[in-house]
């Protein structure tokens, strides 16, 4: 999609530079100015054990002493030139140059986060932080290793209960989503330096990959329907279906793939979202 998300389900055995039995493997395509690509990979939820991540298709393990292991895919982050990866349970930051030879390196001073993203204002945020499920935090505006100084904020969202499932970027500004609850987080500098607006108390997401932004609007699906949000109003664009695309979402493999597994994927060249469920054809 346009956010460079890319996710791989169900794959066993050995790959070029992945050598786990996991059935889920994560990962994201980034690109830097001149357009090399690179593919990050790593097992889904492993923060412990010897799987971390990988650049896929250089045959070369470049976790180095970081040994990143990212949760979800939306635990990666192009920054520029420099790749981003992270867990809440690591309780750091690595980064590397895209297309370099260096391994992965930790920040100095950073937090961990499940879920890492970069704003056109060259701010990374970091939601559900190693401070807390319902936890966020910002670097430095133009310095993505100052996590403590300047512009650098932290807080929680904790006007409606429970745990951030993923959030994405609209134009400047950040989505962040619960089960229940819908957040709008605007840098504006200053004393405040991030202001933070519950704009819809039932909405929600499900999981890490069930929200997109597609078309200056963000796309997303929880217990109450999938909904298109434009900035000012949230648009219901599953009627007639809901329950259908629901049972879609939920069946086929076991308990733990269901809702919180669905990925939505923005399908630019036809301009269409497409919903996907793991397990399911």
């Amino acid at each position: 999609d346009q956010n460079g998300v890319y996710r791989i389900g169900w794959v066993r055995g050995a790959l070029t530079t992945i050598t786990a039995n996991s059935p889920v493997i994560c990962g994201r395509f980034v690109y830097d100015a001149s357009g090399t690509e690179e593919l990050i990979t790593a097992t889904s939820g492993a923060v412990t054990g010897s799987f971390a991540a990988q650049v896929f298709g250089a045959t070369t393990d470049r976790s180095g002493a970081s040994t990143p292991r990212p949760k979800q895919s939306n635990g990666i982050t192009a920054y520029g030139n420099i790749v981003l990866i992270s867990t809440a349970a690591s309780a750091k930051i690595a980064s590397r140059t895209i297309g370099a030879g260096a391994n992965f390196a930790d920040l100095g001073a950073s937090v961990g986060a499940d879920i890492l993203l970069t704003n056109p204002q060259n701010i990374v945020i970091a939601l559900k932080t190693n401070a807390g499920g319902d936890a966020w935090a910002t670097s430095d505006v133009g310095d993505y290793t100052n996590w403590t100084t300047g512009e650098a904020a932290s807080g929680n969202l904790r006007q409606t209960p429970g745990i951030i499932t993923t959030g994405c970027v609209l134009g400047n500004d950040v989505i962040a989503f619960k089960r229940r609850g819908v957040y709008r987080g605007t840098y504006v500098g200053g004393v405040v330096k991030w202001q933070w607006q519950l704009i819809h108390a039932e909405l929600g997401a499900w999981g890490p990959e069930c929200a997109i932004t597609a078309n200056d609007s963000v796309y997303f699906i929880g217990d109450n329907g999938a909904f298109r949000f434009d900035g000012a109003q949230f648009q219901r664009i599953d009627d007639g279906i809901s329950k259908t695309l629901r049972a879609f979402c939920a069946s086929h493999g076991a308990s733990t793939y269901g809702h919180t597994n669905t990925k939505l994927v923005y399908d630019a060249p036809n301009g269409n979202v497409t919903f996907h469920a793991q397990g399911n054809l």
